[in-house]
């Protein structure tokens, strides 16, 4: 069984401070509670941080690999953890 989540993540950008909204893949092989998810991505929302971090942090809390889409200054970024 596989289990695909998708959500958005809000976060910090570091650089300029700006809202960044990545779009999240969560690929399990369990059942993970949509409120696990949900709280584990609202605690980024008041943080700095880089989208590759994030991916990373998402995937190691969550115990999932964690595909993430985001755009920086016009470039399509994604991120697999």
């Amino acid at each position: 069984m596989i289990v695909i989540y998708t959500l958005r993540v809000r976060c910090a950008c570091p650089i300029d401070d700006l809202s960044d909204v990545y779009t999240a893949k969560v690929f399990s092989d369990r059942a993970v509670p949509v409120e696990e998810i949900l709280e584990c991505a609202k605690s980024f929302e008041s943080r700095k941080i880089f989208q590759e971090q994030l991916t990373e942090e998402l995937a190691r809390t969550l115990s999932c690999k964690v595909h993430t889409v985001g755009w920086h200054s016009g470039v399509k970024t994604e991120v697999t953890a």
